[in-house]
């Protein structure tokens, strides 16, 4: 008969029959970065993934960023919803710069698919956007979208009028 053993460092389970202790198994419990317990769930055709209730964020941190990014992908598997906030603050160089922020998802065939766009920012701006099942009243890249995730996301942003670089900060976090 197995048995649960408690601490860190330790075995997790031990089996009791040939010999007592010797690890059966290792317990491993991980953590999102706001400390909740991940879950994982069944999804019925031999495979598990991470279960509703954690978040995988993208984080960017106030920067002056000096090219394109084709897409930072994360999965969202077991996720729902992704929310999205951008604070840009400067627009270095080039003629009549803009930045564009994207949203992608990860089609059955392999092949990157757009289902948010922030639309050309040229000036200073904040923005925030919820993409999921229910959500609405969106317009000019903020507010709610109605929107399916699949496996994975991707995000990223293109230049218009050539900048020297954008400065901004963000966020993307998906949520069960």
């Amino acid at each position: 008969m197995a048995s649960i053993v408690s601490g860190s460092a330790h075995p997790a389970v031990t089996q009791g029959t040939s010999n007592p202790s010797s690890p059966a198994a290792m317990a491993v419990a991980l953590t999102d970065g706001e400390g909740r317990l991940l879950r994982s769930t069944d999804n019925g055709d031999g495979t598990w993934s991470l279960a509703s209730g954690a978040t995988v964020p993208l984080v960017y941190p106030p920067q002056a960023r000096t090219g394109p990014n084709t897409g930072d992908s994360f999965f969202t598997v077991g996720y729902s919803s992704v929310a999205i906030d951008i604070n840009v603050t400067t627009f270095t160089g080039g003629s009549s710069p803009s930045v564009t922020f994207f949203l992608n998802r990860l089609g059955g065939d392999g092949l990157w698919y757009p289902i948010w766009t922030s639309g050309a920012i040229n000036t200073t701006k904040q923005l925030s956007a919820s993409l999921g099942p229910g959500q609405s009243g969106g317009s000019n890249g903020a507010g709610g979208f109605p929107a399916v995730l699949t496996t994975q996301a991707q995000f990223g942003w293109t230049y218009a009028g050539s900048p020297t670089s954008v400065t901004f900060s963000g966020s993307v976090a998906s949520r069960g």
